[in-house]
């Protein structure tokens, strides 16, 4: 099997277990009763566009991982190297994210783009990777330049794959299972939650980041009632479960 095919399956896989089955069990759970985003009006709630989009954009991550069999990834690194490789990626990605994410709502020419990601107000782990091809491949060419500059291994950039997967796919839940308790202490609270990037789906000049929210505070992006909206949406959702999942039943 080729490197891009191999690569690619592996997506195929973890879109399937990270994206498509919690898309499901959120969409015909008893969990539907918790909506903690009544102020976000969806402008679409059909599944055609943000599933014809996530083709579109598994189409280009199999463009991408076809560049990606060009670049020669590093072996028999040593161990210290591969330990301070995961946060190191995982930072250095954070910020790729942040300032693409920004230029792309700060330039006319990007945000022609990245609008299509903005048509649903309801988000879902689908619109995940919903994506206009081009805003696609901005995001997952990163995969490439990142082991063309800075020496890593295949594993390492797989690892990063999955984090970014999972991160994006829990900041698109359309509710809030962080516990408000653990929220509380400080080296947590640099955490992105679902309620910070559902905020930004609502105001759209705010909450840019997408691991940590120091991106956001560093550059005075961060939606000011932010933290107060994690506290009203984790009690409203705290009195819906105290009344049962079916309080109207």
């Amino acid at each position: 099997m080729s490197f891009a095919n191999e690569q690619f399956l592996y997506v195929l896989i973890l879109f399937g277990m990270i994206v498509i089955i919690p898309y499901l069990v959120l969409c015909f759970a008893p969990l539907k009763v918790l909506e903690p985003w009544k102020s976000v009006v969806s402008k679409d709630k059909s599944i055609i566009r943000p599933l014809l989009l996530s083709l579109s954009t598994l189409a280009i991550i199999y463009g991408v991982f076809l560049l990606g069999s060009l670049v020669k990834f590093q072996q028999d690194l040593p161990t210290w190297y591969l330990v301070l490789s995961v946060p190191m990626v995982i930072f250095i990605h954070d910020a790729y994210f942040y300032w693409t994410h920004y230029l792309m709502h700060k330039s006319k020419f990007l945000y022609r783009f990245h609008k299509h990601h903005h048509q649903s107000g309801d988000t879902t782990p689908l619109d995940a990777f919903a994506f206009h091809p081009v805003e696609a491949f901005i995001h997952f060419i990163f995969f490439v330049i990142y082991p063309v500059i800075i020496p890593t291994s295949l594993e390492i950039m797989q690892f990063m794959f999955l984090w970014m997967l999972i991160c994006n796919s829990a900041g698109h839940l359309p509710y809030e299972f962080y516990p408000k308790f653990l929220y509380d202490f400080p080296i947590i609270r640099q955490f992105n939650t679902a309620t910070h990037h559902h905020m930004h789906h609502q105001y759209y000049n705010s909450n840019f980041s997408l691991y940590y929210n120091w991106w956001d505070r560093w550059m005075n992006t961060n939606q000011k009632s932010y933290f107060m909206r994690f506290q009203e949406v984790k009690e409203k959702t705290h009195s819906i479960l105290k009344k049962g999942l079916h309080p109207s039943g």
